[in-house]
């Protein structure tokens, strides 16, 4: 896999992934991505960005109950 911006040669690493969103902050320690070791650019599959979403979408759910509860 190649990168968009320089054309090098992308290599699969895992790195953290931080989502701050709604009063929270999501930490990921180990995802996998792809970076390009020219100019540092990243990219993730699909499937991991559907899987983050859906953690998003849950903690976003679970939050606003835990502050109706705490209200």
């Amino acid at each position: 896999m190649k990168c968009e911006s320089c054309q090098m040669e992308l290599q699969k690493r895992t790195s953290p992934y931080i989502v701050s969103h709604e009063g929270y902050r999501l930490f990921l320690s180990d995802v996998p991505v792809y970076v390009c070791p020219h100019c540092g650019s990243r990219y993730y599959d699909e499937a991991e960005v559907d899987a983050i979403q859906q953690m998003v979408e849950h903690l976003d759910v679970d939050f606003r109950k835990m502050l109706a509860i705490a209200g």
